[in-house]
């Protein structure tokens, strides 16, 4: 059981540092497909990491609730309600025991929030991306309209425009 929660351990502590350490890696942001992939990437790591804290929450829970103690007692521990001097040392160490792997869950919990934040916020930016192009290229088929001489011209890049918007709006 104690290689399994190493074991366990030691996936959890490797995607945490994959997490952090994705912002340090060289991307082509130049690019409209380097900006994309790079979000698509933290999108994915911060999914995977919610994933791992969720794990990890679930097992801090698990181990919390084997600590033999009264679920009154437990839940004055959950909301600080107690004062440890007032019970023998026996229950102080369960106490303990249980406010440890209670602090642990909390933690990992928190965690897994945050990490389904981030991803929210890296899905943002990318449609965020697709929009701004969007928007770009639209300027740029007015602009062209604007300086066109004829009409014939005109209504080419008004089509250019409608066909643009449809394609990438609807």
């Amino acid at each position: 059981n104690i290689k399994k929660y190493q074991s366990d351990w030691k996936k959890y502590s490797s995607w945490k540092k994959k997490a952090s350490t994705l912002e340090n890696k060289e991307w082509n942001l130049e690019t409209q497909r380097g900006k994309e992939s790079y979000l698509k990437a933290q999108e994915k790591d911060y999914n995977t990491l919610a994933k791992v804290e969720d794990k990890a929450y679930k097992k801090y829970l698990s181990k919390a609730k084997s600590v033999k103690l009264s679920s009154s007692l437990k839940k004055k521990v959950q909301s600080g309600d107690y004062r440890i001097s007032d019970y023998s040392s026996a229950t102080q160490q369960k106490i303990q025991e249980y406010q440890q792997w209670w602090d642990k869950a909390q933690d990992a919990k928190s965690a897994k929030y945050e990490a389904k934040k981030n991803a929210r916020d890296k899905k943002i930016e990318r449609y965020q991306l697709y929009i701004d192009n969007a928007e770009n290229n639209i300027a740029k088929l007015d602009a062209q309209m604007e300086n066109s001489s004829s009409y014939k011209e005109r209504i080419k890049y008004l089509k250019e425009e409608r066909d643009y918007i449809k394609d990438n709006y609807y």
